[in-house]
C-alpha cells in the first residue's frame, strides 16, 4: 500500500513538472503542440485507468469476497487517478488562446479630400512649399554681392550697373501690364546671375584669362545697366498712364485673329 502511494505521488509530480514546462513553453509553437499531445495521451490513460478501477471496485463490491483492505486500496487509487485528470483539464483550459474583439476601424479620409476641403494640414503644406520657392530677386542680389566681393577690381562698375537695374525693377513692379517692362525685368533676373556665375567658372578653369574675363564682365554689366537706365527714363517720360496701358493691354488680348 505504501509503495503504491509513493509511486502515484511520483507519477503526479512528473505530470506536474511536464505541464509546468508546457505552460512556460507556450511561445514555442512546436514544443507546445508536442506537450499538448503528451498531456492528452496521459489524460486518456488516467481516464481509462480510473474507469477500470471504478468498474473493478463495483464488481468487487457486488461480490461476497470483497475485502476491506482491497476496498481501501481501490478508494485511494481511484482518488489518486481522479486528481491528475482534473489537473490536466484545468491546465488545458487555461492554455486556450483568448479571443479579443477589436472595434471596427474608422475609415480614414483620403488626402485628396483633405486638400479639396481646405484642411489646416493642406494649407500648411502648400504654404511651406510656397516658402521654399526660389526668389528671383534674392538670387539676383546674391549674384551682385558675390561679384562685388570677388571681382573687387571692377566693384565700381558693378555697383553702378546694380543701381541701374534695381531702379528699373522698382519702376517695372508698378507696370504689371507693360509687356516690354516685364520682358526686360525677366531678362535682368535671369541673365545677370548666369553672367556672373559664368565669369567665376571661366576664372576657375582658365586662371590666366581672369583679367580679360573681368573686362568682358564689366562691359556686359555696363551695357545692361545702360539699357535699364534708358528704359527707366522712357517710362518716366511717357505720358501714358495706367489707364492707357490697361487699354492697350485689353486691345491686344481682344484683337480678333484674322484666321478665325
Amino acid at each position: 500500500m505504501a509503495r503504491l502511494v509513493v509511486v502515484m505521488i511520483g507519477v503526479l509530480t512528473t505530470i506536474g513538472v511536464i505541464m509546468i514546462f508546457a505552460r512556460a513553453g507556450r511561445q514555442e509553437t512546436a514544443i507546445n503542440r508536442g506537450l499538448s499531445w503528451i498531456g492528452r495521451a496521459i489524460e486518456g490513460l488516467f481516464t481509462a485507468a480510473l474507469c477500470a478501477v471504478i468498474g473493478g471496485a463495483l464488481l468487487y463490491a457486488g461480490g461476497s469476497y470483497f475485502d476491506d483492505g482491497l476496498g481501501t486500496v481501490v478508494g485511494v487509487l481511484g482518488g489518486l487517478l481522479l486528481f491528475p485528470v482534473f489537473f490536466i483539464r484545468s491546465l488545458r483550459s487555461g492554455s486556450k488562446p483568448t479571443t479579443v474583439t477589436l472595434p471596427p476601424r474608422t475609415p480614414t479620409e483620403p488626402v485628396s479630400n483633405k486638400i479639396r476641403t481646405g484642411s489646416a494640414q493642406s494649407r500648411w503644406f502648400f504654404l511651406r512649399r510656397a516658402s521654399f520657392r526660389p526668389d528671383p530677386d534674392r538670387e539676383l542680389e546674391a549674384a551682385w554681392e558675390k561679384a562685388i566681393i570677388e571681382a573687387d577690381e571692377i566693384a565700381s562698375e558693378i555697383a553702378i550697373a546694380r543701381r541701374s537695374c534695381r531702379k528699373f525693377l522698382n519702376a517695372a513692379a508698378h507696370r504689371e501690364l507693360d509687356g516690354d517692362a516685364i520682358d526686360w525685368a525677366v531678362f535682368i533676373r535671369k541673365h545677370v546671375p548666369n553672367l556672373i556665375e559664368g565669369f567665376f567658372q571661366r576664372c576657375r578653369l582658365r586662371p590666366g584669362e581672369r583679367a580679360e574675363a573681368m573686362d568682358a564682365l564689366a562691359d556686359s554689366l555696363q551695357r545692361i545697366g545702360a539699357e535699364a537706365d534708358r528704359r527707366t527714363a522712357r517710362q518716366g517720360s511717357e505720358t501714358a498712364d495706367t489707364f492707357d496701358i490697361t487699354r492697350e493691354h485689353i486691345r491686344r488680348r481682344t484683337a480678333r485673329d484674322p484666321f478665325s
